[in-house]
Parts: C-alpha cells; structure tokens; sequence
C-alpha cells in the first residue's frame, strides 16, 4: 500500500469513527471483554495518537485515554509507536482488517485493547472500503446511480469554489508588498502568467525568467521612459539563455515532448508580450465589468506566428486572471469587480483534455459535471486521486442513505 493510500485510508477511519458511523451496540474487543463508547474523544491535528481524551466502558472498568486508528494490526509496529512514549496513554487501537492472533505493545511493555471495526460497519461502506486496493477506478464506481444530480452537483460546484480559492492564495503569495500595491498587482498577475505559459514541462523556469526579468528591469528602469518591447524581450532572452547567450545561462528547459505551439522560446515571447501590455495599461482598465473583454484585447496583442491557443488561454482566463481580478478587488476595496470574478469564474467554461477526466467517465458520473469546468479538476487531484472521500458529499450520502 503507498504511504498516501495508507494515510487516506486512516484519515477515513477517523472520520467513522468521529461521525459513529459504525454499529455501538455489541462491541467487543480482540480478547472478548464487552466495549462502550462512552466519549469518543477528540480528533488529534498534530502528531501522536489519534484520539484524544476518550471514555470508555471496556469489561466492568471504565478507562480514559487515546485512541489510534490503523488499516492493518501491523501498522502500529511499522509506525514504530511501540517504542515511542507519546503512544503509552492509548487504551483502545481500532483495525479495520482482522488482527490475527498478532499481539501489540507500548513503550512501558502494556498492552492496549484491539477493536476489529470492520464487522461493525455498513455494508456499503465495507464494500467502498474493500474496492479502494482492488481497482483503479474511483471508490464510488457502481454507487453513482444512488446519488441523486444534486449531490453531484453540490460537490464539483464546492471544488470549483475551492478552486478560485486556492488560485486567488497563489497570485496573493506573489504579491510583493515592497513595491506600490499597483505595480505590486500587475507584477503578481504578470508572474502567474509566465507560470501558466510553462505548461507542465517548463513551470519553473518560466517563472524563474519572470522573476529575474523583473529584478533586471527594477534595476535599470527609467520612469521617465520606461522600456519598448523589443529591449523587454532582449533582456528576457538572455536571462533564459535563448540565442547567442544561451551558452552562459543557468536556467534548464526541457523540450523532450513538446509541440512546436509549446516551445519555451515560443511561450516566453508571448509571455513577455502580455508583460508589457499589462504594465503599460492604467490599472483602471481592468476595473471592467466585463473580464472577457479586457482578456481578449490583451491576447489580441500577441504577434507570435502560432497563438496561445483556446485550451491555453481558457485556462489561463479561469485560473490567472479572474484570481487577479479578485484579489485587485480585494486590495482596493471594489466589492463589485470582486463578485464580476467570482461570478465569472463559477460560469466560465474552458476547453479542457477529455483524457483528463477519464476515471469520472469510467465511474458513470454524468459529463454535464465536469466538462469544460475547472474546478473538476481540482475534484479530481485533490479529492478522488488522493482518496478524501470523507470530505466529499457523495460519499456521505451514501452511507447516510
């Protein structure tokens, strides 16, 4: 099992076992002695046990301690908790497959009671459990019938919100507050671009070049006659070492799959070009309420022999500028070009690979939910590949039905 397998499932286990989603009556732990949930405790968000502060009925006594929660019995020696002193106040260590006859033990040489939770689950949820090792496909294949569009809906709209959220943060983490807030924006808008322009291959150094671009261009900047587009650009091909320099330059590009439209020296022109139409436009005109529009005419500027290319430029407008937008609404306190953005995002629809959004398809999930929106994707990374179904309304409607 991977260490982010092993660490989703605990993570669910404590979510069972917070939300008792798990039959209480007729508990018993591994050597037969009857059990009551009498507090359950409370969850622990930093290391050592998972539980905290519990009560228990275990046999005539009642105990008080911590509680940890594994896949496997074997967990707990693998985790090396039976040599680490934090783990000597654990009264109850709760295992979802059968322990066998292994026996376990703390730091003081004591023994904590076993429970085997998996007999006192819910079919469905035992059946969801049981497909997580045993197919690629998504926990909740075969269940997506007995979820209602609502649900559906409901939770790729939450991961759409959750998206523009942590798009907004990022641009936010690129704010330099050094510099005027204006420049401080158009610089932060600027940066995420050149991010977005590296595709998967060359991120990083498409940023590295903006970052050095602009070092070099605070350096030297004349304000009473700032600079032309073509020294933009030769400043900006020799800081990423394309051309005659580019024997002398320490940033690496990786061209190993690339389509000609995709090339560095391709994608950093036209980064450089929507670098100069942004820092040379009054930050007014982008106080439009229409983002759509204001987006176009800076394309528009682009002269390059291929384009940016709908797929790009539908990604970039969802995940680059309307979280600038946001965030210059924020900074200076205009409510309304923060809501045209957010409304803006939630009804953008963006050209996105099909290939993508292969494991929702084999799942049966209805297309309507996730083609052409954004935040499917982050469904899809941050919830369904990594397992977080407990945090997902699909998963609780199920077991609650």
């Amino acid at each position: 099992m991977s260490d982010l397998q092993e660490k989703y499932h605990e993570h669910l286990l404590h979510w069972i076992w917070d939300s008792l989603h798990f039959e209480l009556t007729d508990l018993r732990t591994t050597c037969g002695r009857s059990l009551t949930v009498l507090d359950k405790g409370t969850q622990n968000e930093t290391d050592g046990p998972d539980f905290r502060n519990a009560r228990l009925q275990i046999g005539d006594l009642q105990w008080y301690g911590d509680i940890e929660f594994h896949w496997s019995i074997n967990d707990w020696n693998r985790h090396h908790h039976h040599t680490d002193s934090r783990y000597n106040r654990v009264i109850l260590h709760v295992v979802y497959h059968p322990p066998e006859d292994l026996q376990i033990s703390r730091e003081d040489e004591t023994n904590p009671f076993t429970l085997h939770l998996k007999p006192h689950l819910p079919p469905d949820l035992n059946q969801l459990l049981s497909a997580y090792n045993q197919t690629e496909e998504l926990p909740c294949a075969g269940h997506i019938h007995h979820i209602s569009d609502k649900v559906l809906k409901q939770q790729f709209e939450q991961a759409h919100r959750e998206y523009f959220e942590t798009k907004t943060d990022t641009i936010l983490k690129r704010y330099d507050p050094s510099l005027p807030p204006a420049r401080a924006w158009k610089k932060a808008l600027v940066l995420g671009l050149f991010d977005g322009l590296g595709i998967s291959q060359n991120r990083e150094s498409m940023l590295t070049v903006g970052k050095k671009l602009y070092s070099e261009i605070e350096e030297t900047e004349d304000l009473e006659q700032p600079l032309s587009l073509s020294s933009m650009q030769q400043i900006a091909n020799r800081v990423a070492g394309f051309g005659e320099q580019s024997r002398s330059s320490a940033i690496t590009w990786n061209r190993k799959g690339c389509r000609p439209t995709n090339h560095p020296e391709v994608r950093l022109d036209q980064a450089v070009i929507l670098m100069w139409q942004i820092e040379n436009r009054k930050l007014s005109d982008f106080y439009s309420n229409y983002p759509e529009e204001t987006w176009q005419r800076l394309l528009a500027a682009i002269n390059t022999e291929t384009g940016i290319g709908r797929q790009r430029s539908d990604i970039l407008y969802g995940i680059v500028f309307l979280p600038a937008l946001w965030l210059l609404g924020n900074l200076f306190h205009i409510a309304n070009l923060k809501q045209t953005a957010f409304d803006c995002w939630m009804n953008h629809d963006a050209q996105i690979p099909g290939s993508l959004f292969t494991l929702f398809e084999q799942s049966g999930i209805p297309p309507r939910h996730y083609q052409k929106k954004l935040g499917a994707v982050y469904q899809l990374k941050h919830y369904c590949k990594p397992r977080r179904c407990n945090e997902c309304h699909v998963l609780k409607v199920l077991i609650s039905s």
